[in-house]
């Protein structure tokens, strides 16, 4: 597994707002009661944010690691749409 750099993150951060996605990953309010990481995306006509998907994890790394992979297939998705 390769080492996840701050320059790597800030990349897909900014590759992300970009084409309109955001991950955000918060803990639970009950100590070790897990994480909720929720993707959300931009409407492109009024720029709004809504949720698309959400879902709990154990880890924070385990959420953004679903989340990009989520991205990706919507990413793919799009694509084939083209």
């Amino acid at each position: 597994m390769e080492a996840i750099t701050k320059t790597r993150v800030m990349e897909n951060i900014n590759f992300y707002l970009e084409i309109g996605w955001w991950i955000q990953v918060s803990p639970f309010a009950e100590k070790d009661s897990g994480w909720i990481c929720g993707l959300y995306k931009r409407g492109a006509k009024t720029g709004n944010w809504s949720t698309q998907y959400s879902k709990k994890f154990k880890t924070p790394s385990e959420a953004y690691a679903w989340g990009d992979i989520i991205i990706d297939a919507e990413i793919n998705k799009e694509k084939e749409t083209l």
